[in-house]
């Protein structure tokens, strides 16, 4: 970090030199050209005294004084009168404090009267002379000379500067440092892009060395706990052959036990399965309903149908997509209690955990009940909450519990709503997908740690509002309704961010993430569908696209 302010001050630094310097030798030669152009009309207005001085033999000091405190009001760069005889014998010398202080600069000045440096040259113009002040510096003065009549006058001047010419000049010069800005910044910005220097905002990820696959740890396929007969996706079973998918007999706290003790994949879909299995089989047992139904919610801003109780047939249903409701639409469903909608024919009950909605459950009367005890259904289906917020997590529905990007299947979803809108509807999405592990040889459990780091960064450049998704261990984007140059835009910004990581995977190893991107359109591709689900899958079906990027015959990628 302070390397990278160095870098950035000393750019400045030479850059303000440069363009100072040059414009130092030009300017203040011009500045004290036009000062002496003002010195001879100066010179001008001093002669009639000069002229008088120089007829009379000798002048009283009082009149000397007067005359020069008039012209020092006239003209406040008047630093000193010196009257002499024609011999250059001093008569009187009358000075400024002001500008004058030095005693060694009145010397100088004594010195070349009496040596007659100033009675030869150019009369039209004053001499230029460099007195040192004693002091290890220089002042400089412009003497004019005025010969008449019995005696000689020399006017001095000194090299000041009027107010408007300074702030003229203080303008200029902050207007140079705001171009050395600017050239900085856009310096920065190409040697930035050409790989020549880092950002100012480098982060180093340290990782342990990559694991040998000998190392990792194997489950024990033989000590593994057989699980019951699951239930396979939209699977109809008849109700007086249905047994609890864990093992017969199963009770609450035999699937608490064993979602405590083994909260894996498979387990907690058992649970999950045998908890619901049980609630169903009460609830019908109690209301003979027409129908119960669970809505998960599986996808942002929706809840979709995930089991269901229908007469005698009981159904899990795997597809986000089949039947879904809403959150919006829902009446009071951050409310816990539940609620009785179409005049008593319909129940329903959300499930809550941590102020979360996780889902819902809906109980569809055949008739209008006449009274029903909601406190103790409500008590029933309480616990079951803590199940599916398991299944949610552990599954990755949602979110990729590893990294904190929303998972592959939450992502398959959203990309399907995406491609159903621009083929009914015919609204236009950009879909952004970035490699950032490409000749990044490093194992799973390490890309996973990194994601994780980085996931907060992208997010913030990306934008709030925006999904970040995880495919094939790429990140995608989904963008809706945005065109070309606003999807471009959200790439550089986010390949941008991501190339200022670095993996530390040892002292002596520091990988450098380069990020690898491609968008596709929409609009641009003739069947969106097939379009969409080819580019999604690239990165294992055709290299030449996501990975290389090169040679693309595809019209609906963009190489970046």
């Amino acid at each position: 970090m302070m390397r990278s302010k160095i870098r950035d001050i000393s750019i400045f630094t030479i850059i303000l030199v440069s363009v100072l310097s040059p414009y130092y030798i030009f300017r203040s030669e011009s500045v004290e050209k036009k000062y002496k152009e003002g010195i001879i009309s100066k010179a001008e207005m001093i002669k009639p005294a000069a002229e008088m001085f120089n007829r009379e033999l000798s002048p009283g000091p009082d009149k000397v004084k007067r005359v020069f405190n008039e012209i020092m009001a006239k003209e406040p760069s008047t630093a000193a009168l010196a009257l002499t005889d024609k011999s250059d014998n001093l008569k009187y010398l009358i000075k400024n404090d002001r500008l004058i202080i030095s005693g060694t600069v009145v010397d100088a000045l004594l010195s070349d009267i009496k040596e007659k440096n100033f009675s030869s040259g150019n009369n039209s113009e004053p001499f230029v002379r460099n007195y040192k002040d004693g002091r290890g510096g220089s002042e400089k003065f412009y003497i004019t000379p005025y010969i008449s009549g019995t005696g000689k006058t020399f006017a001095v001047f000194a090299f000041t500067l009027e107010r408007r010419v300074l702030t003229r000049l203080a303008l200029e010069v902050l207007l140079l440092i705001s171009l050395t800005f600017l050239l900085t910044g856009i310096i920065l910005n190409i040697l930035r892009k050409k790989g020549i220097t880092e950002d100012v905002h480098v982060r180093t990820i340290v990782l342990g060395a990559k694991k040998n696959r000998d190392e990792k740890t194997q489950p024990d396929l033989k000590n593994r706990k057989t699980s019951g007969s699951k239930i396979s996706g939209a699977e109809q079973i008849d109700e007086n052959d249905l047994s609890p998918i864990i093992g017969t007999g199963t009770d609450r706290s035999s699937s608490e036990m064993i979602r405590k003790s083994n909260p894996e994949t498979e387990s907690a879909v058992n649970a999950l399965n045998s908890r619901i299995f049980d609630l169903f089989k009460q609830i019908h047992r109690e209301l003979k309903p027409e129908s119960i139904a669970l809505y998960m919610k599986k996808m942002e801003g929706r809840l979709s149908k995930s089991y269901e109780l229908k007469e005698k047939t009981f159904l899990r249903i795997d597809s986000s997509l089949f039947d879904n409701i809403k959150i919006s639409e829902i009446d009071n469903v951050k409310r816990s209690g539940a609620s009785i909608i179409d005049n008593g024919r319909v129940i329903r009950i959300p499930l809550i955990d941590d102020e979360s909605l996780l889902g819902l459950i809906e109980i569809r009367l055949k008739d209008t009940a006449a009274s029903l005890d909601l406190g103790r259904l409500q008590t029933e289906v309480k616990d079951i909450s803590k199940d599916i917020k398991e299944f949610l997590v552990i599954n990755n529905v949602i979110v990729d519990r590893e990294t904190g990007f929303y998972s592959a299947s939450y992502f398959h979803m959203k990309l399907a709503e995406q491609i159903y809108s621009a083929q009914k509807i015919g609204t236009q999405f950009n879909l952004l997908l970035i490699d950032i592990f490409r000749n990044v040889n490093i194992d799973k459990e390490q890309k996973n740690t990194v994601l994780k780091i980085i996931f907060p960064v992208i997010k913030r450049s990306a934008g709030e509002t925006l999904e970040l998704f995880i495919q094939n261990g790429k990140i995608a984007v989904i963008l809706p309704e945005t065109d070309q140059k606003e999807a471009e835009n959200i790439e550089l910004a986010v390949s941008k961010d991501i190339s200022k990581f670095r993996i530390k995977l040892s002292d002596e190893k520091t990988i450098r993430l380069k990020p690898v991107s491609a968008i596709m359109n929409s609009a641009e591709a003739d069947n969106v569908k097939d379009a969409g689900h080819l580019f999604i899958n690239t990165g294992q079906q055709r290299s030449t696209c996501i990975i290389c990027l090169n040679g693309c015959p595809m019209k609906f990628f963009r190489r970046k």
